[in-house]
């Protein structure tokens, strides 16, 4: 016994030089041991009290768990005290000692050995458990009409959950709901009407319109049906968007060397040139008015629309009444058929390089077709306060307005 102590007080020397398996053999003899002794022990004890007389009187504790046995008599204990009880309780005492100092020493070479794991383990317990506990956060999903009308109440989500979007209730005259966007101009991330969506931050939604154009009869004789406003705006009095002629979008500059159908100069032209005067390097085509994929009409409000040619320029103004005329607040003229309807065309005027010049007192609107005689130039309508004309010599590279026909 004393060279297991011996061997377990030098730690470091037992770690390194004693094998664990060696230290476990060695546990196990001192366990049989211990338990032995502690068998013969009682036995001898039981065996004694059993001789006496008075052995209600008698009672045996152990103290701890087991570290040592003693006997407490009430009454003659002369016996019991004897120098072969001192002696036997005494020798477990130390025994148990010895064992307990093994026990607390598997432990310690144990621990030693797997402290990492356990730690790993009593951190991977504790984040489960914090985790487990953590409240879930919610969110805000808040809905803008973005120019139209009505009201919506403000959605909430929770943390880790999805949920239908509410369905749009917003309205927006001539304008139809398309879906919602994160960003105003729409160029957020877009979700459609009642998408089934996870949140993970308060957001604002906005709606995203689509223009639903409408045409009026004014009784002309082809039967065409006048738009009631212009391409890029939702209203007869909005100005709307700017196009150069055979190109679909606005765009900040206006000048030759941005058009795209030329190399930088009038007398370059790429498309929808007859005459190699005025054709890069000599170039001619036979078109005369624009395709489907240059019409600012079409490309924008669909096939249902195109650009008015120059005869039904001319039919609207020989066949309408017309006049000078102020509309909430938008000047321009207003053209009235034989069956009453009109049509209002406000005085946008016109862009040239970066300039919006002789706007609320000009307006001048494209046609689909080219220009006769000048090449670089389209037909055009140009209206004021004095009068209406159709001209084909501004340059085709002019931002000027778009007031589309039914195609149908």
């Amino acid at each position: 016994m004393s060279f297991i102590l011996k061997k377990y007080s030098h730690k470091n020397k037992f770690c390194h030089s004693v094998s664990y398996s060696y230290f476990c053999a060695w546990f196990g003899v001192c366990q049989a041991v211990y338990f032995g002794l502690r068998s013969v022990y009682a036995r001898l004890v039981i065996g004694n009290v059993r001789s006496f007389r008075n052995r209600e009187s008698i009672r045996v504790r152990a103290l701890c768990v087991g570290c040592y046995d003693y006997i407490l008599l009430q009454g003659n204990s002369h016996d019991l005290q004897s120098e072969k009880w001192y002696i036997s309780t005494t020798l477990l005492f130390f025994v148990e000692i010895a064992y307990w100092v093994l026990v607390a020493g598997k432990i310690y070479y144990f621990m030693k050995r797997n402290l990492f794991l356990f730690l790993a383990i009593v951190s991977v317990v504790g984040m489960i458990a914090i985790s487990g506990c953590k409240k879930k956060e919610t969110y805000t999903v808040t809905f803008n009409p973005n120019g139209g009308t009505g009201t919506m109440v403000a959605q909430t989500f929770t943390e880790g959950e999805t949920q239908a979007l509410t369905s749009n209730s917003f309205t927006r005259e001539s304008h139809t709901f398309f879906y919602w966007n994160t960003v105003q101009d729409g160029t957020g991330t877009t979700y459609a009407d009642g998408q089934t969506i996870a949140v993970t931050a308060d957001m604002t939604l906005y709606a995203q319109w689509k223009i639903v154009p409408q045409w009026v009869d004014l009784g002309l004789p082809s039967g065409t049906k006048w738009a009631t406003f212009n391409v890029g705006a939702s209203s007869p009095e909005e100005y709307g968007n700017y196009f150069a002629w055979g190109e679909t979008s606005n765009k900040e500059t206006y000048n030759w060397s941005t058009y795209k159908y030329c190399n930088g100069e009038y007398n370059t032209l790429t498309k929808y040139c007859n005459n190699a005067e005025y054709g890069s390097n000599g170039f001619t085509d036979t078109l005369t008015t624009l395709i489907a994929s240059d019409d600012a009409a079409t490309t924008n409000w669909g096939a249902d629309w195109r650009m008015p040619t120059r005869e039904e320029m001319n039919e609207l103004y020989s066949n309408c009444t017309q006049e000078w005329t102020t509309q909430n607040g938008v000047n321009g003229r207003m053209f009235t058929g034989i069956n009453g309807n009109y049509i209002f065309l406000p005085a946008a005027g016109g862009r040239d390089d970066t300039e919006l010049l002789s706007a609320d007192s000009h307006g001048v609107y494209w046609s689909s077709s080219l220009g006769t005689n000048n090449q670089s130039s389209a037909w055009y309508i140009e209206l004021n306060s004095d009068n209406f004309y159709i001209r084909n010599s501004s340059g085709r590279y002019c931002g000027l307005s778009v007031r589309p026909v039914c195609a149908k």
